[in-house]
């Protein structure tokens, strides 16, 4: 009888190891983890963090994959694009001093100008309809205040007058800013037109320059409002055509920066090569 158990008790011995043993292939047993290996989470982590790694690399200048060594602002947004911003780098500063003469040469023809003459068109009328306003309004205040003092006035209507004055007084100087901006950025636009070809030099059958550009989300149908760079610099085919957009300029007169919001619409519609670039008067 035991002689007949012992080969049913290794059996069912055997069975079990073979269900529960790590080690053993099969449906009751998970293989254990190889020397080097690494689990599916683990993996993409440690890609990413290489990656991260990379381009953080590239963007600061050091040697990052295959030893491309990239500016900090540069915006690799496909791998075709690696060498073409090493040879739009050069380009762009080639031509920076030719674009910031153009600059300063907006700025100076402006304020150069006879005070009365220094707005033009539309802007011009904008400027006189703000400073007409703000002279009627002090005329009334005047009125109001002899009537007040002769004792037949309203003091409460002086009042409302004051401040309605001091008001149309500060609209008036911000228009004058603003539209004075605006007529260096004009000014700016008729010198990149007058002077493309010399700021571009040998660059000029392979680059050209445009201002107040349209894009749309293809990179070149017209778009309304803050998505028409002030500037941008763009790869062109020998048929003249636009390629692709290398860089894009924004001229500031004020003294706010390039806001973010700008800044992510012109990336996301103009894919320029570089981070926008701010353009100002030199003091």
């Amino acid at each position: 009888m035991i002689r007949r158990l012992v080969p049913l008790a290794l059996a069912l011995w055997f069975t079990l190891h073979r269900r529960t043993d790590p080690s053993t292939p099969g449906t009751g047993g998970r293989p254990p983890q190889r020397q080097g290996s690494v689990d599916a989470g683990a993996g993409v982590r440690s890609a990413q963090e290489r990656t991260g790694e990379i381009a953080e690399r590239g963007r600061s200048g050091q040697a990052g994959s295959n030893d491309v060594t990239l500016p900090s602002d540069a915006r690799p947004w496909r791998q075709r694009d690696i060498p073409r911003i090493l040879e739009a780098e050069q380009v762009r500063n080639d031509i920076r001093p030719g674009i910031q003469r153009a600059v300063d040469d907006a700025a100076a023809e402006f304020h150069a100008r006879p005070a009365d003459q220094r707005y033009t068109g539309d802007r011009a009328a904008t400027v006189d309809a703000a400073r007409d306003r703000a002279e009627a309004l002090t005329e009334q205040r005047q009125r109001e205040a002899a009537e007040v003092a002769a004792g037949r006035g309203d003091p409460a209507e002086l009042e409302r007058l004051r401040a309605e004055e001091s008001n149309a007084w500060r609209n008036l100087n911000t228009t004058r800013a603003r539209e004075a901006g605006s007529e260096i950025h004009a000014i700016f636009a008729r010198n990149i037109e007058d002077r493309h070809q010399a700021i571009l030099g040998n660059h000029a059958g392979d680059y050209r320059l445009r201002t107040e550009a349209p894009y749309d989300i293809d990179g070149r149908a017209a778009y309304p409002g803050t998505r028409r760079p002030d500037l941008v610099l763009e790869r062109v085919t020998p048929e003249g055509q636009q390629q692709y957009t290398a860089h894009v300029y924004d001229l500031k007169t004020g003294q706010k920066g390039i806001e973010a919001d700008w800044e992510f619409r012109v990336e996301r519609y103009a894919r320029g090569l570089f981070k926008p670039e701010e353009l100002r008067p030199t003091p």
